[in-house]
């Protein structure tokens, strides 16, 4: 699992610290999950893909693609949960299992990596979606925070 960490954003971190953990569980996930689905949809784009159309046509193909599907179509995210309670996202080929054997190599063929240069090449990118996901979603929060103590208020 490769975790990101980011600093400088001391405000809002202020900001959510001020709206509760609650809302602050709420921000984060959404947030996160918005850079994670931009890293999911950037490896599903660099991921390899069939070139040769006549390997269609042959029957093991057929069996093995009702199965698995296609690799791109099967990079997905999943919500992990960590031992310390902090919740996270990871993106997984599913049943997709030959993707590690092209990601990492085998014993018989070189590793052809799409995974790990679509991550290097985005992670920034994905780390100012989640910052601006990040402030947005404290201002939308924030905003429901003062009409429902309004609405108390003038009860």
């Amino acid at each position: 699992m490769i975790r990101m960490q980011l600093d400088g954003l001391d405000e809002l971190g202020r900001a959510l610290d001020e709206l509760g953990a609650a809302v602050e569980k709420r921000i984060m996930r959404t947030a996160t999950r918005r850079g994670a689905a931009h890293l999911r949809d950037e490896i599903r784009k660099a991921a390899p893909r069939l070139q040769d159309a006549k390997t269609r046509t042959k029957k093991s193909y057929l069996t093995r693609k009702a199965r698995y599907g296609h690799l791109a179509k099967r990079i997905a995210l999943k919500e992990r949960k960590a031992k310390d309670g902090k919740l996270g996202w990871s993106v997984t080929t599913g049943s997709a299992f030959w993707a590690r054997f092209l990601e990492l190599g085998t014993r018989k063929m070189g590793p052809r990596p799409f995974m790990r240069p679509a991550f290097d090449r985005e992670a920034q990118t994905a780390i100012r979606i989640i910052a601006e996901a990040t402030a947005e979603r404290v201002k939308v929060e924030a905003k429901n925070i003062a009409t429902r103590t309004a609405r108390i208020r003038s009860k």
